[in-house]
């Protein structure tokens, strides 16, 4: 068994977060960069780079999250690498189909894979030969050896993409860095299906600055010849060697990114649709502790719900399991990402591949509401492994929730969620006049992960009306999850769209700092006469055309704070 690695012989920044990004690109102590931007000549462009999609982030607070994500450890104005730093930050990119693929949105392609490189990321791409593979099973007639140039074929037109981004660049096909292990006959049949056999050649090309092409081709030693495996068996066994503490190669790399590029693009939604009820747009994001089963039971009714081919269907749920099962074994941090060629191969800030590397976010926010023409349509996702939810609702306005029951029962720890909301506020509450309020009319409580965010939403009516309305009265992310970590949307996009489609209304101080948030998430906004606060509304039944506005703001009126001053 030999392996064979071809070609190779052995919104606008302050002048303040300018300087800040500066400092931190210039330092030596900056993530460690591909070897081949790594010196002062490449500098200047790799801040330009990080800047411009620093421009186009929502706040200042926010930019300097992503800054600072960059190096978390200072000590006053110079920069620090920890010694228990990952030396390199992958990306481990599958590209689907690359037949389908234009020369443009290759070369692209290449060229969004030459930038990855800049800002600190290692790229590890994995040809998908599925397709090949299909044919050859088939009994198509042809040899082993006409799909396995095919696919090398397919490999080099990559490389080749890689290397014209830049003259400095440098990427490297590999074919048979894997094994067949015993019983391996499909992606689930053994957790050790294939194994690296060359973690070192690997790691040579890696660590030496090239860009490892990897080919869907393992050797048989039973059989002594090559087989086509799945991309996604390939993909699982690379993610579990990167991350399996006891291999070498992992003590020096982490996994960043898993980045699928199929011209399929992301997972369709059908709360994303044209109106004649076809497949318009993704889900922005997938948080798939929570999302997973449910979005699996629409792919697989995909002919019906999504005027998707079998075809079709059946690619987009391998796509999800393969990146779910990815995410599984990877840091929980870890991003997954899947669109297509031509969003892939885009030279704008936009790129979303581009921009969640700086951002860890997607380029346009998940609760935004869907049936408005300034919300984009996608056809990108991003996926993270995410967290689970606790979700109470009511069955009416006359039967709300009792918070102390739920507490007593085990549904939910009451001291946790207040110090969620005072984390979340930086205020203390005053619990006893709170539960007088609230105790009893709570419509809905939403508990994301391990009390990281929270939602307490209570069902209100004004005192001259018997018509309720449903309020959200706490809204709370943790500090530490405030960000990038997707907390916030998923909390919001579960209310609004999954638990009280129809009316949702809230207030919040005009002075406060989140409005931008809440103004692009509602359907209306006023000011409530009077006092300091601002009302917002949102839903599929609200009140501006049908009833008149006033009730919302007797609502909003008659709330009592509940921190203590």
């Amino acid at each position: 068994m030999r392996a064979v690695v071809r070609g190779i012989t052995a919104g606008t920044c302050t002048p303040r977060l300018y300087y800040a990004a500066s400092k931190l690109i210039s330092s030596p102590c900056c993530w460690r960069s591909h070897r081949l931007y790594s010196n002062s000549n490449n500098r200047s462009e790799q801040k330009d780079l990080i800047l411009s999609v620093l421009r186009s982030t929502a706040t200042k607070r926010e930019a300097r999250q992503y800054i600072a994500r960059y190096n978390p450890r200072t000590s006053g104005s110079v920069f620090e690498r920890g010694s228990n730093d990952p030396e390199v930050r992958i990306a481990l990119i599958k590209v689907r189909n690359l037949g389908a693929f234009t020369q443009a949105e290759t070369e692209g392609l290449g060229h969004t894979i030459r930038r990855l490189t800049k800002l600190g990321v290692s790229p590890i791409v994995i040809v998908d030969g599925g397709i090949e593979r299909s044919m050859y099973l088939s009994k198509s007639g042809r040899p082993f050896r006409h799909y396995q140039r095919l696919i090398s074929r397919h490999a080099e037109r990559v490389v080749r993409a890689i290397e014209k981004a830049s003259p400095k660049m440098r990427a490297r096909a590999a074919d048979n860095l894997f094994e067949v292990s015993d019983n391996m006959c499909s992606f689930d049949a053994t957790k050790d299906g294939l194994r690296l056999a060359f973690p070192h050649l690997l790691q040579t090309i890696l660590f030496g600055g090239s860009v490892p092409v990897v080919t869907p081709i393992a050797y048989d030693s039973r059989a002594a010849e090559d087989k086509l495996v799945l991309a996604d068996d390939l993909l699982l066994s690379l993610a579990k060697e990167l991350t399996d503490a006891t291999q070498s190669i992992a003590t020096k790399a982490s996994v960043e990114k898993v980045i699928f590029v199929d011209p399929l693009g992301g997972i369709p939604s059908s709360q994303r649709m044209q109106d004649d009820g076809k497949y318009k747009a993704s889900h922005v994001y997938v948080n798939l502790e929570q999302e997973m089963q449910d979005i699996c039971a629409e792919l697989r009714s995909g002919t019906q719900r999504l005027f998707l081919s079998k075809e079709e269907s059946d690619t987009h749920l391998a796509n999800l399991r393969a990146m779910q099962r990815c995410l599984s074994i990877t840091p929980l941090s870890s991003t997954g990402i899947i669109t297509t060629p031509e969003v892939a191969a885009l030279g704008s800030s936009r790129n979303p591949i581009i921009y969640n590397i700086l951002t860890d976010r997607p380029v346009i926010s998940p609760s935004l509401p869907v049936d408005t023409k300034r919300t984009p349509m996608l056809r990108t996702t991003i996926l993270r492994r995410g967290m689970p939810i606790t979700c109470l609702k009511s069955s009416s306005p006359y039967e709300g929730l009792d918070l102390i029951k739920q507490d007593k029962i085990g549904a939910i720890n009451l001291r946790r969620l207040w110090d969620l909301i005072e984390d979340s506020f930086g205020r203390k509450l005053d619990v006893e006049h709170y539960l007088n309020r609230v105790n009893g009319k709570v419509a809905g409580l939403i508990i994301a992960g391990d009390y990281q965010g929270a939602a307490i939403i209570t069902w209100e009516h004004a005192s001259n009306s018997h018509d309720y309305a449903v309020y959200l009265d706490k809204f709370a992310v943790k500090k530490s999850s405030q960000g990038g970590a997707g907390v916030a949307d998923t909390i919001f996009k579960l209310m609004v769209m999954d638990m009280f489609p129809e009316e949702v209304i809230w207030r919040s101080r005009g002075n406060n700092p989140v409005n931008k948030w809440y103004f692009e998430r509602s359907k209306g906004t006023m000011k409530v006469p009077g006092t300091n606060w601002v009302m917002f509304w949102t839903g599929t039944d609200t009140r501006e055309s049908t009833r008149s506005l006033e009730e919302y703001v007797r609502i909003c009126q008659a709330i009592e704070p509940s921190f203590k001053t």
